[in-house]
């Protein structure tokens, strides 16, 4: 995995590969307490993540697999756990994952067993939900939530406010790579993360 220090607080965390919609990549926050975001590095480097610097809590900003499947580990794990209130019922329930994506498509059960068996989906019995109203005060009291509309569903932004810097998580239907001056910028197609700093 390759870190990349962004603020002296954020560390922005690239898994090895990307593969098979196994991982993505996450952001560990250190504030108040020590947050982690999107953090699927995959099955064993996010054990390893988890038992090495074990976060306090643990935030995903979207059911997408890439995004969501690790987080059966940081709930194992006795992280607190925050997922998006509107998409709190694809991570409680592998059933309503099923039905409402590859469902009415006509291959459930294929993706029903890819998710499960290949991805290693557990569905969540232990979160709290979050949305634009929620404030992460108690871990990291710069962290802003805020919501921007993509498509027909609502996205968690998050925004980090600083002294002296400005830090802007968020999440676009877009690839993630990094501009020529070295920030993170967007590029591509798929549902990654944007991010974009000043300081």
């Amino acid at each position: 995995m390759k870190e990349t220090r962004i603020t002296e607080k954020i560390i922005y965390v690239e898994p090895d590969s990307m593969a098979r919609f196994s991982s993505c990549a996450g952001l560990m926050v250190h504030s108040k307490k020590k947050l982690f975001i999107d953090m699927n590095l995959g099955e064993s480097d996010t054990r390893l993540m988890l038992e090495q610097f074990p976060p306090d809590a643990a935030v995903i900003t979207h059911f997408h697999l890439d995004h969501s499947a690790w987080i059966n580990q940081a709930e194992t794990a006795g992280v607190t756990v925050f997922v998006p209130a509107a998409e709190a019922s694809f991570l409680r329930s592998l059933d309503h994952l099923v039905t409402h994506t590859a469902g009415p498509l006509g291959f459930g059960e294929e993706w029903r067993v890819f998710v499960e068996n290949t991805l290693g989906f557990k569905p969540l019995n232990h979160f709290s939900a979050y949305d634009q109203k929620t404030v992460f005060t108690e871990f990291a009291p710069e962290m802003v939530v805020m919501e921007r509309r993509v498509i027909h569903r609502a996205i968690p932004r998050f925004i980090f406010r600083m002294t002296g810097s400005f830090f802007q998580a968020t999440w676009d239907l877009t690839g993630s790579g990094r501009g020529t001056d070295g920030r993170i910028a967007t590029s591509g197609i798929w549902s990654h993360p944007c991010f974009d700093w000043t300081g």
